[in-house]
């Protein structure tokens, strides 16, 4: 008999994923605008399977460009 090994919840309940929710809410991405930014910044690419994902992030961590496109 095969049977398939399965992974815990990752909420044990409704209100574990509210208080989930609400924790990450608050959190919002800094970005600025790349045609004013000077300086250096980091270049993240995912090229998978079904997604690409690009992202320019200026040297402070500022979001400057991020693109998202299914394969």
């Amino acid at each position: 008999e095969f049977e398939v090994e399965r992974m815990d919840p990752l909420f044990a309940s409704k209100e574990e994923y509210d208080a989930f929710c609400k924790r990450h809410e608050t959190h919002h991405v800094k970005t600025a605008d790349i045609s004013t930014y000077h300086g250096n910044c980091y270049l993240g690419i995912d090229a998978g399977s079904t997604t690409t994902k690009i992202a320019l992030v200026g040297e402070d961590g500022s979001l400057l460009y991020s693109f998202y496109s299914s394969n």
